[in-house]
């Protein structure tokens, strides 16, 4: 029983992480929205598709 708990602790932390990574990068992208990287990097996504 404690390998599961410990897989989950694990899964859950990591998790966790990068949820506040995607936060923190939308956030400084919204915040930064008027430099011209902010903009390149927005012009290079709508070219993907």
């Amino acid at each position: 029983m404690l390998w599961p708990l410990l897989l989950n602790i694990f899964g859950f932390a990591f998790f966790f992480g990068a949820l506040t990574l995607i936060r923190l990068r939308n956030e400084i992208i919204s915040k930064e929205g008027h430099r011209p990287w902010v903009i390149a990097l927005a012009t290079r996504s709508n070219q993907k598709g």
